[in-house]
């Protein structure tokens, strides 16, 4: 499917193209492949709403999960809990969510700072997730969070 001015694309089946030119899948401000299901955006984009990157896992003892492939965590701990100490390569301004999934191992963020650790400021004071508890985070500054938001089930 093409939209404007990208006639060269017309053909190709499983083609998403919009542009107003006649641009390649590096020029054209949106190009779609449905066979790979990738996007590409060529310029910048905003987005006013909740943008969701996957979900990933924080393992067993993992004190200092990294979040840089996702906004979304869930605690897969099956052998112990496991404190917070830190979100490693967090990106200010950004949202993480923290999801826990057993109430035999939870999963505990600290309100404050911790040794070494991030500063987390927990409206609602040290929050301990257990199966389906939600906590999410705002990143202000480098190492440094807020709450924004809790659920105890």
């Amino acid at each position: 499917y093409d939209v404007g001015n990208a006639a060269s694309y017309a053909t190709l089946s499983d083609k998403l193209v919009i542009d107003n030119s006649n641009a390649d899948s590096a020029g054209a401000l949106i190009f779609g492949n449905f066979a790979t299901d990738a996007l590409t955006i060529n310029g910048d984009l905003t987005v006013t709403g909740y943008l969701k990157s996957g979900t990933g896992s924080i393992a067993d003892n993992d004190s200092t999960p990294s979040v840089a492939s996702y906004n979304t965590f869930i605690y897969a701990g099956s052998a112990n809990a496991v404190s917070i100490d830190a979100l490693d390569d967090h990106v200010v301004g950004c949202y993480y969510t923290i999801i826990g999934n057993s109430n035999t191992y939870t999963i505990t963020v600290i309100d404050g700072t911790p040794a070494g650790g991030d500063s987390f400021n927990l409206a609602g004071g040290n929050w301990v997730g257990g199966s389906q508890d939600v906590l999410m985070l705002y990143c202000i500054a480098a190492d440094a969070f807020i709450e924004v938001s809790r659920s105890d089930n």
